[in-house]
């Protein structure tokens, strides 16, 4: 399940006046209801009464302290809930709404709910309102060292701009790949031993490049999960690509496919073993029913490795569309370390 706080921003960071918002913009207002519509919706009392009823064909998680705070009766695909707290019911939506990433939690408001939440999204979907009204109610800052912006819809009176976190493991900063780093991509699959090793990461020029990491950004606005761009920490040094990336199956199904490629130049320093544990620890949070897939040539012997200490096995022999041959490792995200 992922959880995506929703908000409507002001450039100065107001979102209200206590009463009402400071704006009018009917298409965000219809935005809002074809993307909540069928979700879950997790906002504070305040905001909920400021509607004055249940969001329709939604159910409606209600956070209040009040220990008496009744929810009206459902109708049909209507619900309201009552929370005690932000913990209790994102626990209620999952339970209820599911764990595949197709599953949504909105996070709806307002400031205090906003601010409780920030550690727990996903991913943020923000409006940015093009004006700086007065207003007592602020959204919590985006920290751009924490947040990457993966997609900006720009329209005259406002923006529609997601983000996704980075991802801090001990020695990496695991950032999520956009076209940005697109010349850093393209140099790697370059380097001639990569391409000797890996000749399915060839890519021609940075056209291409940019192309493939489009896909990249917009797999991250969908599942807030794909493939990040890999640097070190202490010195911001690109140290390689690498993640989970999402893949549909001919069944319908879908499986999660872990697959990286590293600067020769920075292997044997025990970085894929610290990226694979954060790819997994992350795909746990939007998709705890994740199945785990890793094709792997025979003589890369440390990827072997690597793919059993975390769980995966070996269930296939296969052949590349060259004709060599391949082995297909798999586990499912409960069961891996």
């Amino acid at each position: 399940m992922q959880i995506v706080t929703i908000a409507a921003v002001a450039q100065n960071g107001v979102i209200g006046d206590g009463l009402d918002i400071p704006w009018s913009i009917p298409e965000d207002w219809d935005r809002f209801r074809s993307l909540t519509t069928g979700n879950f919706v997790v906002m504070g009392r305040s905001t909920y009464e400021s509607i004055g009823r249940p969001l329709p064909n939604r159910t409606t998680v209600v956070v209040t302290r009040q220990q008496d705070f009744e929810a009206p009766k459902p109708i049909g695909r209507t619900r309201v809930l009552v929370a005690h707290g932000v913990d209790e019911a994102l626990h209620m939506a999952r339970t209820a709404r599911g764990s595949l990433p197709k599953d949504i939690t909105y996070i709806a408001g307002g400031g205090e709910i906003y601010a409780q939440t920030m550690d727990k999204a996903n991913a943020l979907d923000i409006t940015v309102v093009k004006t700086s009204p007065e207003g007592s109610v602020h959204f919590p800052e985006i920290d751009l060292g924490k947040w990457l912006e993966v997609r900006r819809e720009q329209h005259e009176t406002h923006d529609y701009v997601k983000y996704v976190p980075r991802t801090f493991t001990e020695r990496l900063t695991l950032v999520p790949a956009t076209p940005a780093d697109a010349g850093e991509w393209l140099a790697l699959a370059q380097h001639p031993d990569v391409a000797a090793q890996s000749p399915e990461l060839v890519v021609r020029d940075e056209a291409e490049a940019v192309e493939r990491l489009g896909r990249r950004a917009a797999s991250w606005d969908a599942w807030s999960l794909d493939q990040w761009t890999i640097r070190r920490t202490a010195d911001d040094a690109f140290i390689g690509i690498g993640g989970l990336r999402r893949k549909e199956l001919e069944n319908g199904d879908h499986v999660w496919s872990l697959d990286y490629q590293l600067v020769p130049e920075m292997q044997g320093n025990g970085y894929t073993p610290e990226m694979v544990m954060a790819a997994l620890q992350q795909v746990r949070l939007v998709d705890r029913e994740a199945r785990v897939r890793a094709m792997i040539r025979p003589r890369n012997v440390k990827s072997i490795e690597i793919a059993q200490e975390a769980g995966l096995q070996k269930v296939e022999e296969r052949v590349d569309a060259a004709g060599n041959p391949i082995y297909l490792f798999q586990g499912w995200v409960r069961h891996l370390v």
